[in-house]
């Protein structure tokens, strides 16, 4: 079940975006808007246009951004947008305003989502998207945040101050469209704050240190580095069949599955799982899986392995290094892989707060060669794509 099932089941509206491109962005010192500087060989502008569109739940059609009056000729001059990218609409002298030009231009509905987005904020994750809307299902404004990393002191007298009752704000912020339509404060500094004026009860996620926004000359460093510093790893898991077992499910990939045989193996035998563990930690060279839940230890004994990927995904969270993509090949004669694999990728995308978008399953036989063609053995190979946050 993809994104746009689960999201009609909860009774949400469509999803549109509004992209905040109008303003000069002069504090990144490069002599032109900021939107519209190059990073990675596209202008920040596309980076966020592509990032947005990685998402399931977004489409080009429904993304209105808005620029400056001034900016036209820069946005004509732009290659890579994305095809079916709505024509742009001209904004104001504030946020509120550029804001109420792009609702303006979209046709909306009072229970279509909207989330409205910064355009230096290239680096939007898709799970944070997907959270976002989920949350909009039952509220009607939400807002990501993340706790303040250093000691927050006052700016005259450098007292201290308690960071505990502080957050960080970030985009997109999301947003039932009854929530916004009467609001026409200019001066707020974001729809939240509209919001929260207004009455209107904020509901706060988490955010992600890698949806950080474009602000000053390192920012743009920090950008350039992360475009750059992408990991591939790989990990590989085989596990006998006990043929001499009664029928009993088998762990696949996080999933239960009915089969003639059990497995072999010191925990629950989750080949997929266990590949993956190691890919992962072999991303941020943290050894192996035998090395962290040795077979040796009685503690791991039918342990399920969903508690290792657990462990394995907050090593790459402390790491700072998050999951792009993963491609997993399952090779085994039997059990038939196709009827399961879209549990699958649910239940990883409910463990690793993906996208369907960011894992592929396959599976494959060993074209009657050896141990795994006779129904002896089922491994998994595993791929990851990662990228470190500098």
């Amino acid at each position: 079940m993809g994104q746009e099932v689960r999201k009609k089941d909860k009774g949400s509206g469509a999803v549109f975006v509004v992209v905040v491109a109008a303003g000069q962005g002069m504090r990144l010192g490069m002599g032109i808007p900021k939107a519209y500087c190059l990073l990675g060989g596209k202008t920040i502008l596309e980076q966020t246009l592509d990032a947005l569109c990685a998402c399931d739940l977004i489409m080009p059609e429904r993304i209105q951004v808005v620029i400056d009056a001034g900016h036209q000729a820069l946005f004509d001059n732009l290659r890579y947008l994305p095809e079916g990218l709505r024509p742009f609409c001209i904004g104001g002298d504030t946020r509120a305003v550029s804001v109420q030009s792009g609702l303006q231009a979209l046709n909306l509905s009072d229970d279509d989502c909207v989330l409205i987005h910064d355009a230096a904020r290239p680096f939007v994750p898709q799970d944070l998207i997907v959270r976002l809307v989920d949350a909009l299902a039952e509220h009607p404004a939400v807002i990501p945040t993340l706790p303040l990393p250093d000691a927050l002191k006052y700016r005259e007298t450098l007292a201290d101050a308690n960071r505990e009752g502080y957050c960080l704000a970030q985009t997109p912020q999301g947003f039932r469209y009854h929530a916004l339509r009467a609001m026409s404060d200019n001066t707020a500094h974001d729809e939240a704050a509209l919001c929260s004026a207004a009455g209107i009860p904020l509901y706060r996620i988490a955010g992600s240190v890698e949806n950080f926004k474009i602000t000053y000359p390192d920012d743009l460093i920090r950008a350039e580095k992360n475009l750059s510093e992408t990991i591939y790893s790989a990990g590989f898991d085989l596990h006998r069949m006990d043929i001499k077992s009664a029928p009993q499910d088998i762990a696949v990939g996080g999933i239960l599955i009915p089969h003639r045989f059990g497995l072999i193996g010191h925990s629950d035998g989750d080949v997929v799982l266990h590949a993956l563990v190691d890919a992962f930690l072999g991303g941020i060279a943290a050894g192996d899986i035998g090395q962290h839940f040795p077979p040796s230890d009685p503690q791991w004994k039918d342990c399920n392995s969903q508690n290792f990927l657990e462990y394995a995904r907050n090593r790459l969270q402390q790491a700072r290094v998050v999951i792009r993509h993963i491609d997993i090949t399952i090779i085994a004669d039997a059990p038939k892989i196709g009827p399961y694999r879209q549990a699958m990728q649910e239940r990883l995308c409910v463990l690793l707060g993906l996208a369907p978008k960011q894992i592929a399953i396959k599976a494959t036989t060993s074209e009657g060669l050896g141990f795994i063609d006779a129904r002896e053995a089922i491994a998994s190979q595993v791929t990851v794509t990662l990228r470190r946050c500098v």
